[in-house]
């Protein structure tokens, strides 16, 4: 797993166009944030991860919105716990959402937020509903990120996604993207939106009310101390996620790149609310979606690609895990933008 301590300049130059928007300069902020204004002409510049969370916290702090200045309606100081606040009695990560979901609402009337739910598939997409020339990617980002991270924190458990859909143009630091995210990314999509499996939608809320504050404490540093993903699943799926197609990898292969017994690993994925099982039907899934989606690969090549006996199987798993069979789900995607995939991420 990579480690890297920067990131590409135009990372966070997007983080600062709702700044910018807003009339402020760009290179008093990063003066604030103790980093050289000259970065912002360098091409090749890089902007310290460890700072990224300074740089949040003092948008926010100038502007007194914790959305960054990106929507039209600014969300105050406290407004962020208000939101968290909103959903940390619900029974369940489904109910949570649909609270998330209806309190943004009633706060933001520019951006729009669904949950839908398709075959075994939990879709949560995000659009901003203004058309302006304000470059919103490191902030659809950033929303995900936290989705993400808050609802992990939430059920005490690693939330592992299937895939990840953005609007905007594959960046420059792609890898980066696998690192908060370890898995498939799919850019010059129609709306931002998270995939995962619809059994996270039953799993309890373990946090009380009163650890809100100090969650929300660290909201800024987020993505600057959290964010790569190291959970035990996140790793092994980077590990399935990279073999070459049509090989198999079992639980003793992982247990031996990680230097620990079957037993061990097993133990460690139950802890985390995961199983081997699962995380490798999640990147079937992934892999079958990508050959529809990107690939002009056959149906029956799919099918013998992802170990099953015969396309009728492969037929009858498709549509348990997305709702359609995988010709209709192929047919679909005509009328649909056509995603860019980031290859980068996996071997394929």
């Amino acid at each position: 797993m990579s480690h890297r301590t920067t990131l590409h300049i135009s990372t966070a130059i997007a983080f600062m166009e709702g700044y910018r928007a807003r009339g402020l300069s760009t290179a008093q902020l990063l003066l604030k944030v103790g980093e050289d204004p000259e970065l912002l002409e360098r091409e090749d510049g890089r902007f310290p991860i460890s700072k990224l969370g300074n740089l949040i916290a003092q948008i926010s702090h100038d502007l007194r919105d914790e959305t960054l200045g990106f929507l039209q309606r600014p969300t105050p100081p406290g407004g962020l716990e208000m939101w968290i606040h909103s959903s940390i009695t619900s029974r369940t990560l489904g109910e949570a959402f649909k609270r998330w979901i209806r309190f943004w609402r009633l706060v933001h009337e520019d951006q729009r937020t669904t949950l839908s739910v398709v075959g075994d598939e939990v879709r949560v997409a995000t659009s901003f509903l203004r058309d302006d020339d304000v470059d919103r990617s490191s902030f659809a980002t950033w929303e995900m990120f936290l989705m993400l991270r808050l609802a992990s924190w939430m059920i005490g458990k690693p939330l592992l996604l299937d895939r990840l859909y953005f609007t905007f143009h594959k960046p420059a630091d792609p890898d980066d993207y696998y690192d908060m995210f370890p898995a498939r990314h799919y850019f010059d999509h129609h709306e931002n939106c998270i995939v995962f499996n619809r059994r996270y939608l039953d799993m309890p809320i373990v946090q009380p009310p009163e650890h809100v504050p100090d969650f929300v404490a660290n909201l800024p540093h987020l993505m600057s101390v959290q964010r790569v993903d190291q959970s035990l699943t996140a790793q092994i799926r980077r590990m399935v996620q990279a073999v070459d197609e049509g090989e198999d990898i079992t639980l003793g292969d992982i247990a031996a790149r990680l230097n620990r017994s079957e037993d061990t690993v097993r133990r460690h994925l139950k802890a985390e609310g995961s199983a081997f099982s699962e995380i490798k039907e999640s990147v079937r899934r992934d892999m079958a979606v990508y050959h529809l989606e990107c690939l002009n690969t056959p149906v029956s090549q799919i099918a013998y690609m992802l170990g099953f006996s015969e396309p009728s199987a492969f037929n009858r798993a498709f549509k348990r895990w997305t709702g359609q069979a995988p010709g209709d789900y192929r047919a679909s995607l005509q009328s649909a933008p056509n995603p860019a995939v980031d290859d980068n991420d996996t071997t394929t």
